[in-house]
């Protein structure tokens, strides 16, 4: 099979368009989340600007660190302020 594909391969339209599909083909697996939420946003979503998303607690503890380093107050007080939202 390999010896078939490289031979394949090698021709120079087959191979381009075989190259392509391939391409393809890992690019949409990489992307089939995404492109699934995207149709669910499509048609769930009322929302045509200033676009939300939820954050996961691991991003919000990033957030509030960053804050805090940024502001020179405590992780706690400002993670207070957070869950107060």
């Amino acid at each position: 099979m390999t010896k078939l594909r490289y031979s394949l391969i090698r021709i120079p339209l087959l191979g381009a368009i075989l190259l392509k599909l391939y391409r393809a083909k890992i690019a949409f697996r990489y992307c089939s989340g995404s492109l699934l939420r995207i149709f669910v946003w499509l048609f769930d979503s009322k929302e045509t600007t200033n676009l939300t998303y939820h954050l996961e607690e691991t991003n919000k503890r990033y957030l509030v660190s960053l804050i805090a380093h940024i502001a020179h107050k405590d992780f706690a007080e400002i993670m207070g302020y957070v869950d107060e939202v």
